[in-house]
Parts: structure tokens; sequence; C-alpha cells
């Protein structure tokens, strides 16, 4: 014990000392900045699902109006658009049709790039083929006269959707019910 202290007292010995002292307040400092990044990519996580699901409230909203006033045919969009841009122009289309389809398209790059899981996604948004189906004129009309694969990402988040079940915590169980 005696030698340990002569080390340390020592100019060699106080370096080596301060070395391991430095040593471990780096790993210290190392495991409370990866506990904060945890937490903030937790919360950022958390801040994702609430701005789905606030954007998800507002386009059912939409979507409600969509479904009493549904599209009109594809050969009916071509008989009143014959150039795209004159569609691009109309209200109906700014203020619904395309929110409705960037919507599901920012959920299907979403899934695409593995930002987020497909089940977690059907748990904040009702992934249906029949809002699919109520918009196909329209993103028929958009793929022939503007891009051929526009809205494709809305494609593959249902393609992904249908692969999964969608998470049910209680199946087959008696949902809780607080006395």
């Amino acid at each position: 014990m005696t030698d340990i202290l002569a080390f340390l007292t020592t100019f060699d010995g106080s370096a080596f000392a301060l070395t391991i002292f430095t040593a471990i307040m780096l790993l210290v400092g190392v495991y409370q900045n990866t506990v904060s990044q945890k937490r903030a990519e937790r919360a950022d996580q958390a801040r994702l699902y609430f701005d789905i699901a606030s954007r998800w409230t507002a386009i059912l909203q939409i979507l409600y109006r969509v479904r009493n006033d549904p599209p009109e045919s594809l050969e009916a969009l071509e008989a009143r658009y014959p150039h795209c841009r004159d569609f691009m122009q109309q209200a109906v289309w700014k203020d619904e049709y395309r929110m409705i389809c960037n919507f599901f398209e920012d959920l299907g790059l979403l899934v695409y790039n593995k930002n987020m899981s497909v089940k977690i996604i059907r748990v904040l948004v009702t992934v249906s083929p029949n809002d699919y189906m109520l918009m196909k004129p329209v993103l028929d009309y958009l793929r022939q006269h503007y891009r051929d694969d526009i809205y494709c990402f809305w494609n593959y988040l249902l393609e992904e959707a249908e692969k999964t079940k969608p998470l049910r915590p209680y199946k087959n169980k008696r949902l809780y019910e607080p006395s």
C-alpha cells in the first residue's frame, strides 16, 4: 500500500492517476450523453406520433366531405380537364384531394424508409383500401396526365398494411374497466 502511495506522489504516478480519473469521467459523460440522446429520441418519436394523430384528425374531416361528394370518374375528369394544370388549380384539388393523397403518401414514405412501423401507423390511423378506391379516379387521372409514379408510396403503405395484422392488446380478453 505504501508503494502505491509513493508511486502516486511522483510525477508519473500523478499523471497515471489523472489519466484514470479522466477516463472514468469520460465514460460517465458518454453514458449521460447516451441516456440524454435516448430520451430525446423518445420525445421526438412521441411528437411524431402526436403530429400524425393531429393530421389524421384534419384529414378525417376532409375524408368525410369527400365520401359524401366523391370525385368524378376518370372519364369525367379527362373530359372536364384536358390539361392536368387545369385540374390542379381547382379548389377541390388543393383543399381536399391533395391533402388526402399527401397524407397517405407521407405515411407510406415513413414506412418505406423504416422511420415508423406500419403496425404503429395502423394504431394511429385507419389505413383502408376503401379510401384509396375512393380517390382512385383522381390518382389514375394524375398518373396518366402528370406523373406515372405520383403517390406510389400510398400503394406501398396499403401493401404493407395488408401484410400486417393490427395491434390488438386485448385480443380474446376483456377490456380493462376501472372500478
